[in-house]
C-alpha cells in the first residue's frame, strides 16, 4: 500500500516537472516508478520498534550521605555541621556563630551580696569574698563580670564529594535520569529501543540487519539516494530526480522488526 501510493505521488511529481508521456517504443520498458512498485521492501534490514520513556531528570539522590550543593559527602561527626569537603565544629550555647569562628560576647551582672553586712556591702574592704558570682564570671564586688571570649572551630575534611545519584529503580544515561526500560529493550536518552531478533542479529543504527553486509548496504542507500536526488534536481534532469527520488523512498521503506 505504501509503495502504491509513493509511486502514484511520483506519478504525479512527474506530470508537474514535465517528464513527458513515454513515445510507443517506451511503453515497454519498466519505468523508474514501475520498478519502485514492483520491488518489495527490502527483508535483510527492519526498523526497530522503540517506545518513550520520558524526558530525563537530574540526579539529586545521596544515599547514606549528605547533600550539599550540587555533591554528596559523607556524614560529619556529631558537633560538626557541613559545607562542603570540610566539617566545622558548631559552637557551644552562648556563642555567636561568625563562620570559622565562636564569639561569646562580655556580660557584667550585679554580685549577690545578700551575705555582705551593712558596712561592705561590696565585699571589696573589710569584708572580702562576701559577694558571689556565678560560675565562669570574675568577681569584682558589686559586679561580675565576664570578658567577650573568641575561638576558632576545630575542623575535620571528609573528601572531594561525589556526583548525586538517581533514584532506586531509575538509571542514568548521559547525566540524567530515566525510568527502567521494558524487557527486550534497551534506552539511549529518552528512547527504548528493541533488541534485535535471531533472524536480524545486526544492530544497525535505528534499524536490525540480516548481516552485516546488509547493513552496510541499506546504510549507504540512505546516506547516498536523497544526494544523488538533489544531484539531478541541480541540473535538470527530472526523471533523472524523480528516478532517485524513488530510490530514496525505497531505501527507507523498511519493515518494522516483529511485523508490528
Amino acid at each position: 500500500m505504501i509503495r502504491k501510493a509513493i509511486a502514484s505521488v511520483a506519478f504525479l511529481a512527474c506530470g508537474v516537472v514535465a517528464c513527458g508521456a513515454p513515445d510507443r517504443n517506451e511503453t515497454d520498458t519498466p519505468s523508474a516508478v514501475d520498478s519502485f512498485a514492483d520491488t518489495a521492501a527490502p527483508s535483510d534490514v527492519c526498523w526497530r520498534p522503540t517506545t518513550v520513556r520520558g524526558a530525563g531528570t537530574i540526579p539529586s539522590e545521596c544515599p547514606g550521605e549528605e547533600r550539599n550543593g550540587a555533591l554528596c559527602y559523607p556524614r560529619c561527626p556529631a558537633g560538626y555541621t557541613g559545607a562542603g569537603p570540610v566539617c566545622w565544629q558548631s559552637c557551644s550555647p552562648g556563642y555567636t556563630d561568625d563562620g570559622a569562628l565562636c564569639r561569646r560576647d562580655a556580660q557584667i551582672i550585679s554580685s549577690d551580696n545578700g551575705q555582705c553586712p551593712w558596712y561592705d556591702k561590696c565585699g571589696i574592704t573589710l569584708a572580702k569574698g562576701c559577694s558571689k558570682c556565678p560560675a565562669g564570671f570574675a568577681n569584682d564586688g558589686c559586679t561580675c563580670r565576664r570578658d567577650v571570649n573568641i575561638v576558632a572551630k576545630q575542623t575535620q575534611t571528609r573528601g572531594a564529594g561525589r556526583p548525586m545519584s538517581c533514584a532506586a529503580g531509575s538509571y542514568t544515561d548521559a547525566g540524567l535520569c530515566y525510568p527502567a526500560c521494558p524487557s527486550g529493550t534497551s534506552g539511549v536518552g529518552p528512547v527504548c529501543w528493541s533488541s534485535c531478533a535471531s533472524d536480524m542479529p545486526v544492530a544497525c543504527g535505528a534499524g536490525c540487519a540480516r548481516s552485516s553486509d546488509a547493513c552496510a548496504r541499506a546504510t549507504t542507500d540512505q546516506v547516498l539516494k536523497p544526494i544523488e536526488t538533489v544531484v539531478k534536481a541541480v541540473e535538470q534532469d527530472w526523471p533523472g530526480a524523480v528516478e532517485k527520488g524513488l530510490a530514496t523512498a525505497n531505501a527507507y521503506n523498511l519493515p518494522l522488526c516483529g511485523g508490528r
